[in-house]
């Protein structure tokens, strides 16, 4: 990789400046492990938020702001 654009499953590297991590290190399918990572748990947190407010019948608002986290 060293300085030469890497093409990964999801296109080329564009970036003109990665913070943390090299793109593409380990896997072909992940630009970026541990960002990769870091989502599924604010996903996670967020789909248990929504099941937690269906659970307690709560009004629908909360449902759509826990929705709109998961889609960030």
């Amino acid at each position: 990789m060293d300085g030469v654009p890497y093409h990964g499953m999801w296109g080329p590297v564009t970036a003109t400046l990665d913070w943390c991590e090299v793109n593409y290190q380990f896997s072909h399918y992940i630009a970026e492990l541990a960002n990769s990572f870091s989502n599924v748990i604010t996903v996670g947190l967020a789909l248990y938020g929504t099941l937690s407010i269906l659970k307690k019948s709560l009004p629908m608002r909360y449902v759509v702001g826990f929705t709109v986290r998961r889609l960030l």
